[in-house]
């Protein structure tokens, strides 16, 4: 067994030179996709390579590990550490100083927006407004730094559009009842980044054995909320300290809402003019 204090990713780099050229070509591929591989199974990995079960089970004893799960374990642990919010501010602190913050700020905004749009498609935008739209209840799910998009979201296709839910995934009793009425008619918009939390894993697989429709906003197409999703709408959420920047997905949520209220805004006046009226009811506006 391997010692569970080596990086499996030096040691790949390290025997490389020992491996037959198929072992090579895995190696290769689990060096410069570490987070991806993290997440897939052993079968999915052979087809993204283009290789046996086998020639990857040789790599990993020749690496000095008991199986695929050990080794991807491992990997998992390493990765943990380098997405550990005290280690990403002790990165980034060595490749910026504090002049001009605010200058940088806005510019790594910019470069977030750039990746986001350049990852997701028109037609993933018009099918995830299509699936909103037909879908008979709306749930949508998230952790930590992904609540305020998901509430967002909440906020305005409630108003729209009705039948809509909030799910904290952290709060069990808050989505174990729903999972029983859940089915194919239904959607779940999921919001989770790095670390990913493993209730919202856990949601999403669960809710797929049930046929749910998932579209999950997350940080890449390695986020393993890809393996449960329809399809996923990736957004940049790189930040000059240590948290996930919840900006793209924001304004990826802000571009859905419009879509809806101008596309669709014959079905949705109704219900904006009822709910205005209620409001001025209440004295809920000052003006």
């Amino acid at each position: 067994m391997c010692d569970i204090l080596a990086n499996p990713i030096e040691i790949a780099k390290e025997k490389i030179i020992g491996m037959t050229d198929a072992q090579r070509n895995v190696a290769d591929y689990i060096i410069k996709n570490s987070l991806e591989v993290a997440f897939m199974t052993i079968e999915q990995l052979s087809r993204r390579v283009g290789t046996s079960t086998t020639t990857i089970m040789r790599l990993m004893t020749y690496l000095g590990y008991t199986g695929y799960a050990e080794f991807q374990k491992e990997l998992r642990g390493l990765l943990r550490e380098k997405l550990n919010p005290k280690k990403k501010l002790e990165i980034n602190l060595k490749e910026i100083d504090d002049s001009n913050i605010w200058t940088k700020c806005y510019e790594k905004q910019k470069e977030n927006m750039v990746n986001t749009f350049s990852m997701i498609s028109v037609d993933k935008l018009d099918e995830t407004v299509e699936r909103i739209i037909n879908a008979r209840k709306i749930y949508f799910a998230s952790a930590r730094g992904g609540r305020s998009v998901s509430q967002y979201l909440m906020s305005f296709f409630s108003r729209m559009i009705g039948n809509c839910y909030l799910i904290h995934t952290d709060m069990f009793t808050d989505w174990i009842d729903l999972l029983y009425d859940m089915n194919n008619q239904d959607l779940i918009i999921a919001i989770s980044y790095p670390r990913y939390a493993s209730s919202m894993v856990n949601l999403l697989r669960l809710a797929k054995n049930n046929d749910v429709q998932i579209i999950s906003i997350t940080d890449s197409y390695s986020s393993p909320l890809n393996e449960f999703s329809s399809f996923i709408l990736p957004c940049s959420c790189d930040s000059l300290g240590f948290h996930n920047s919840p900006i793209t997905a924001m304004v990826i949520a802000d571009c859905l809402i419009n879509a809806i209220a101008v596309k669709y805004a014959s079905k949705i006046e109704k219900r904006l003019d009822k709910a205005d009226s209620i409001a001025t009811e209440l004295n809920y506006y000052d003006l």
